[in-house]
């Protein structure tokens, strides 16, 4: 029992590394987020998985990464539908179903789908707000466990970095964007300074500002 105790949390640590070395690699989004889910999914030993991304504004969640049901990509739950938009409107920590399609939490979006059988569904978190949810599935018969539900945590957790990060570079690329217009605006109304009128260099500010703050009028 020792022996073989050891060689999971062996296994653990592997793919937790794994999962690690692949945030840090410059891997895209999708290829990424499809990387972490397949980990989760071979350690497990389940069959297939995927992750929704949370759009609060929207009250929605999306499967925007799979892992073995690629015609999940793109299905789309509102908050409080299915067992993912119910644990994004709840306190729980994860949600564990023996027979998906025998549930009453199914979503009718799967009903003429590939059959699910156990599920283990847990969030992600980032700065303490959900941004997404990780699952995994396996035949039915299976029985998801507490700790299957805690290793899934430790690649939610992943996950939710993955996330982050694309958000935080695409952030900082939309800034540098904005920082070059500004510049180059800048330019543009300095070399104009005597040249033109007030009224007229007004005019040129009030475009340049529209411009880069992407506004339809400015005044």
């Amino acid at each position: 029992h020792l022996y073989e105790e050891t060689k999971r949390r062996a296994e653990h640590l592997e793919a937790l590394r794994s999962t690690t070395l692949a945030i840090t690699s410059p891997l895209d989004r999708d290829a990424l987020l499809h990387a972490i889910i397949q980990q989760a999914v071979e350690l497990l030993r389940a069959k297939s998985g995927g992750l929704y991304e949370y759009y609060p504004e929207r009250g929605e969640l999306t499967v925007i990464a799979d892992y073995n049901r690629p015609d999940h990509l793109g299905k789309t739950l509102k908050v409080g539908e299915g067992i993912a938009g119910r644990l994004v409107d709840s306190s729980e920590l994860f949600k564990i179903v023996d027979d998906y399609d025998k549930s009453a939490e199914r979503s009718e979006i799967y009903a003429d789908k590939r059959p699910f059988g156990a599920v283990l569904e847990v969030p992600l978190k980032w700065q303490e707000r959900i941004i997404g949810v990780l699952y995994i599935d396996d035949e039915v018969g299976r029985k998801f466990t507490p700790e299957d539900a805690r290793l899934m945590g430790l690649f939610a957790d992943q996950a939710a970095i993955a996330l982050a990060n694309t958000d935080i570079m695409a952030e900082n690329e939309e800034k540098l964007r904005r920082l070059e217009r500004l510049s180059k605006a800048t330019k543009e109304i300095t070399g104009n300074l005597g040249s033109v009128t007030l009224d007229e260099l007004l005019a040129l500010i009030a475009k340049h500002a529209a411009e880069i703050l992407e506004a339809e009028v400015s005044g």
